[in-house]
């Protein structure tokens, strides 16, 4: 009997800064790998794969452009849903 897969990671937020996201979300227990999964505009999602830790930053990203990140987990080679999306749009620095 195949394994149940396991809850989807929660609490997924972020904050825009110049060129880039920092994400933070829940960790799920036990998770061998969280996975960042990005897209933007009517893209395909782009996938990023951690082993360990709850917190990504999305690097590179055009200031003022929305990007959809999603979190997954697996655990014991099952995978997970997506968390619940969150958009980020990066912005420049201040003009002075």
């Amino acid at each position: 009997m195949p394994n149940a897969p396991p809850a989807a990671p929660t609490g997924l937020s972020g904050t825009a800064l110049n060129s880039m996201a920092a994400l933070q979300w829940n960790a799920v227990p036990g998770a061998d790998l969280q996975r960042q999964i990005f897209r933007y505009q009517r893209g395909s999602y782009a996938i990023t794969a951690r082993p360990w830790d709850a917190e990504l930053f999305g690097l590179w990203l055009t200031n003022g452009q929305p990007y959809y990140f999603v979190i997954s987990a697996i655990v014991n080679g099952v995978e997970s849903t997506n968390s619940a999306q969150l958009t980020v749009v990066p912005v420049g620095p201040p003009t002075v």
